[in-house]
């Protein structure tokens, strides 16, 4: 299961202090300075100041006295017109909502306040409130809006050399790119965020960090070092007394002992987090500590502990609408009920699973349209532009002959001299504006062609999305409802398991394939070539595809030299043998062979992949790798295929300075041959 509770790690730190040099930590030493300064401060400004602090200090331990405080700050401000004062105490309002899971309430105070700081020109308060914003789109897994919030607030704090600022928005956007599987980029801007936070011996940033540190680590199989991460940030949370860090601490260790199968262990660590969280009233939290305990719980075969606390999970999700926690909490109950032999309640929180992820994937499909559609506009409105350009270009050459002509005539017959001079700069001028009416000429048919393939990509996504993606989905469906209102029993359900397993293995490819294939058309192959080692990448999806082999009664052969590396993007690489195999594996007969060697030259690397299968004629095959060109195929046992993949492993091998092409003949079987640098060359 996807570890995404570890990617929300550091987003509890908040905003930035105005009046003071402020370590981010609760403690008695900071709130005793603080009650001081309100207590003897003979200003209200001050004293407005010191309530927004005080607030600031209980935002993630107790929200609800954060909110309390900070309104009490927002009627001192209104009374005496401190727009200030007023700015930062809806801000903090904010802060207490967001911790609360209101994420609503939250963004519309953060909005409030925004022009309050604008108005008296508060960079570091517009900065603040732009990063919280962030923050609460972040909970909601809205990343392309959480992203655009945190650039904002970044580049403020950039311009006015904040260097906390910058520490926190930088583990932000680290975040993100953890979230999207960068872990590398992830860990690298961590690191950057960790240095600038010891620099200035922030306690609590350093905490934060080393929890995102640890979830790297867990997520890369490095539990050792994730551990030993944790366990710091645990010692300095206990330290600083900061409950919501100490928390999330908790959790996680309980997630590493739960992997090394350690239950006692787990459950102990869990149960710790979820008192303190139960406590300051954090419900997003609060959720992956019941949905860790139902896990450890269904490990142990608990089935009624593991459905009791993934039913709290569940609710509380709902309650606070946060999507893919719903997902996981009624994913644990569908196999939990699974396990157990109650098919019915496993079939109602399946439902409710596959309606969560759809939903999400519907929120993440209507966004990637719309930026398609928004591409297209950007481009018509930049060519509109520059005939704009041409005409006016066109306009100011003809004013400045006008100008040499009159010139001219004042001058008359005294200036031959100036007059040839003049004549001759005018035809040079008019040259070089028929090379610039030439040279726009060009880049607009450029242009037309780059926009009519945008438009060919968006009609060649919406036929596979309309024809070959809905057409299984609705087929399953109809297939479950039948069976739910009792027309199709278990065992007819078992006869047609193989078949629907095809079907869903299909539409797991071909969605796989039209996301890759979606990316490079809009933001085009990038190739990070290094050398790979080619038997042991084939030996590894060999046995990826040994079960789908193992069913049809198919035999791989690989016969592959030791020693033999490739110069390419290991992804690509893995990308065209899954592609290729599958394909094989798709169009050869129950008891066939596959058979995949590999040669090698001076400067190249020859792969083929041959099936006994059924074949192509000539006119399918000169349709393969030609682009625009897609049509369905249907495998031997139904699987089918849009050409897609091949169409996506053409370009993959081209941006790999590669070359693929195919040998088939009907009813005797393909093979795929294509080819990879050596080395690191330019061709």
């Amino acid at each position: 299961m996807k570890k995404i509770f570890f990617l929300f790690l550091s987003f509890f730190l908040n905003s930035f202090f105005l009046t003071i040099n402020h370590i981010q930590a609760q403690n008695k030493k900071v709130l005793d300075s603080l009650n001081g300064i309100y207590q003897n401060a003979k200003h209200d400004t001050i004293k407005i100041m010191a309530l927004n602090s005080i607030a600031y200090e209980y935002r993630n331990n107790n929200p609800d006295t954060c909110i309390i405080l900070a309104k009490q700050a927002l009627e001192k401000s209104e009374k005496t017109g401190f727009q200030k004062g007023k700015g930062w105490a809806i801000n903090r309002v904010g802060m207490g909502n967001r911790t609360k899971g209101k994420y609503p309430e939250a963004i519309d105070f953060f909005q409030k306040t925004l022009p309050i700081f604008e108005k008296i020109n508060d960079k570091k308060g517009t900065s603040s409130t732009f990063n919280m914003m962030g923050l609460v789109y972040q909970n909601q897994s809205d990343y392309p809006t959480a992203l655009e919030y945190y650039q904002k607030s970044l580049k403020i704090a950039e311009k006015i050399e904040d260097k906390q600022g910058i520490g926190i928005v930088s583990a932000n956007i680290a975040h993100i790119y953890t979230i999207q599987n960068n872990r590398v980029l992830g860990l690298e801007y961590y690191q950057k965020s960790l240095k600038i936070r010891e620099d200035i011996g922030d306690k609590y940033g350093i905490s934060l960090l080393l929890n995102d540190i640890g979830v790297i680590y867990y997520l890369e199989g490095n539990l050792y070092d994730a551990l030993s991460a944790y366990q710091k940030s645990l010692r300095i949370t206990e330290e600083i007394n900061d409950k919501q860090i100490m928390s999330y601490a908790l959790n996680n260790m309980g997630d590493v002992y739960k992997k090394q199968n350690k239950p006692l262990l787990a459950l102990e660590y869990y149960q710790k987090s979820l008192k303190i969280k139960e406590k300051i009233g954090d419900k997003w939290a609060i959720t992956y500590s019941l949905k860790g305990i139902a896990e450890v719980y269904q490990q142990q075969k608990n089935y009624e502990k593991s459905i009791e606390y993934a039913k709290k999970s569940l609710r509380i999700a709902q309650e606070i609408k946060a999507s893919k926690e719903m997902g996981e909490a009624s994913k644990i109950l569908f196999e939990t009920y699974k396990r157990k032999g109650d098919y019915f309640n496993a079939l109602t929180y399946h439902e409710l699973w596959k309606k969560t992820n759809d939903s999400t994937f519907n929120i993440d499909k209507s966004k990637a349209l719309a930026n398609l559609e928004t591409k297209a506009k950007i481009e018509k409105q930049q060519i509109k532009i520059e005939k704009q350009q041409v005409e006016i270009s066109k306009e100011k050459e003809a004013k400045e002959f006008q100008q040499y002509i009159t010139y001219l005539i004042l001058l008359g017959f005294l200036v031959v001299l100036v007059f040839a001079y003049f004549i001759f700069k005018s035809r040079q001028k008019e040259k070089k504006a028929k090379e610039l009416i030439s040279i726009q000429r060009e880049k607009l048919a450029i242009q037309a062609k780059q926009l009519t393939e945008a438009n060919n990509s968006k009609d060649k996504l919406f036929a596979i999305l309309g024809h070959d993606l809905r057409s299984p989905v609705n087929s399953l469906e109809s297939f479950l409802g039948l069976m739910q209102m009792g027309f199709i029993s278990i065992e007819e359900f078992e006869t047609h398991l193989p078949t629907f397993y095809n079907n869903v293995k299909n539409l797991q490819n071909t969605l796989s394939n039209l996301l890759q294939w979606s990316v490079s058309q809009m933001n085009g192959i990038k190739a990070e070539p290094t050398q790979v080692n080619t038997k042991q990448i084939i030996n590894e999806h060999i046995n990826l595809f040994n079960t789908v082999a193992t069913a049809k009664n198919i035999t791989i052969i690989a016969n592959i030299p030791e020693n033999i590396y490739v110069w390419a993007d290991e992804n690509h690489f893995q990308l065209l043998l899954r592609n290729l195999i599958n394909n094989a594996l798709k169009f050869t007969h129950k008891g066939g062979k596959i058979t995949i060697s590999v040669a090698q030259n001076q400067t190249d690397i020859e792969i083929r992949i041959a099936d006994n299968g059924v074949g192509m004629t000539t006119e399918q095959t000169d349709k393969l790798f030609k682009k625009n060109q897609n049509f369905t195929t249907y495998g031997t046992s139904g699987e089918k295929g849009t050409g897609l993949g091949l169409q996506l492993c053409q370009e993959i091998v081209e941006k790999n300075n590669g070359k693929i092409w195919v040998e088939s003949i009907i009813n005797k079987g393909s093979t795929f041959i294509f080819t990879l640098p050596k080395n690191n060359q330019q061709k």
